[in-house]
């Protein structure tokens, strides 16, 4: 875990351009200041095709858009705990259909 996480999209593609060999999991919040979410996702993923991206967020799923959960390698529902994240991170690239309306193929995973 990072001491200083990024406070804003760019210092994320910032931080993750300077450090991509050694980041194998981005966990992205879904509201990020400065620039959007899907923006950095792609970033990311062109940087390094094979990094895993997960989203985080307090909103619903149902309040998030579809092709960016699609995107992404992952999704878990705001407050989670470490054994969350560390299921989401196990279960990569293997991910599993766990709630109707989101695509075959996308983790979804809620707090215990």
């Amino acid at each position: 875990m990072m001491q200083n996480p990024p406070r804003n999209g760019q210092e994320a593609i910032d931080h993750f351009s300077i450090h991509h060999e050694r980041i194998d999991t981005v966990l992205l919040d879904v509201v990020m200041p400065g620039m959007s979410t899907q923006e950095i996702l792609k970033t990311i993923k062109k940087m390094r095709p094979g990094t895993r991206v997960l989203l985080a967020s307090g909103l619903s799923i149902d309040e998030i858009e579809k092709d960016l959960i699609k995107e992404s390698d992952g999704f878990l529902s705001k407050p989670f705990i470490m054994s969350d994240l560390s299921h989401a991170i196990a279960r990569n690239p293997k991910k599993s259909y766990l709630k109707s309306g989101i695509d075959e193929g996308t983790v979804v995973l809620t707090a215990s």
